[in-house]
């Protein structure tokens, strides 16, 4: 993780470690430095390393050139924490496990299930599965999502979120309200954090049964 500068070990007690100052004094530290490799190594918000969500990852390990090749095929450039999450997780599946996005108080809290990877090991040709690819393809096709946007992570609640490849958005998140977005094309989506890393810092564990949700 960087903190204060400085490459620190993540805390292994289970709490989340401050980020001195805020995830732009640590970029600012960071100037000069791989932003990939800043963002595989700190934890949320600066980075995607997660040990406080315990993320997990199955199928077979990718390559780099994997993600060049995505690259390719949307013509676009992956933000640098994209691109890190998907490295660390051996560019596998991603089960989002017993997470929650809360919203605002008294609003239903989002669980997430699934992450976006390369290589979905669950695929079949009956699901849209949490493919990169797939994933966004679909999303475009049956609900106009913009193609400066690409599939990062799903809920129970048929919400989606995605994550845009603006330079000027810098690699912000932003939930998918997918009647809107069909009725209204380039509408329905809502940023909710600024960087992966942001996002991933908003979840925390589900304590309820998922029958309760």
């Amino acid at each position: 993780m960087i903190r204060e500068g400085r490459i620190c070990e993540p805390n292994r007690n289970g709490k989340r470690p401050t980020c001195g100052g805020g995830r732009r004094k640590i970029i600012r530290k960071a100037k000069g430095l791989d932003l990939v490799w800043v963002a595989r190594v700190s934890r949320p918000p600066a980075g995607v390393c997660c040990y406080h969500l315990a993320l997990s990852s199955s199928g077979d390990s990718g390559q780099p050139t994997d993600i060049d090749a995505v690259e390719s095929e949307f013509s676009i450039t992956l933000p640098p924490q994209l691109r890190a999450l998907l490295i660390n997780y051996s560019l596998g599946h991603l089960k989002g496990g017993p997470f929650v996005l809360y919203g605002e108080e008294g609003a239903r809290a989002l669980p997430v299930d699934g992450f976006v990877c390369l290589t979905d090991p669950d695929y079949n040709d009956d699901i849209v599965s949490d493919e990169l690819i797939d994933r966004t393809e679909w999303l475009r096709e049956d609900y106009c999502l913009s193609p400066k946007f690409l599939y990062l992570a799903s809920s129970f609640d048929d919400t989606e979120f995605v994550i845009s490849c603006r330079r000027s958005d810098h690699g912000s998140v932003h939930k998918t309200d997918k009647y809107q977005m069909e009725v209204e094309p380039g509408s329905g989506l809502e940023r909710i954090a600024g960087s992966i890393g942001e996002f991933l810092a908003m979840l925390q564990p589900r304590t309820w049964p998922l029958t309760d949700i």
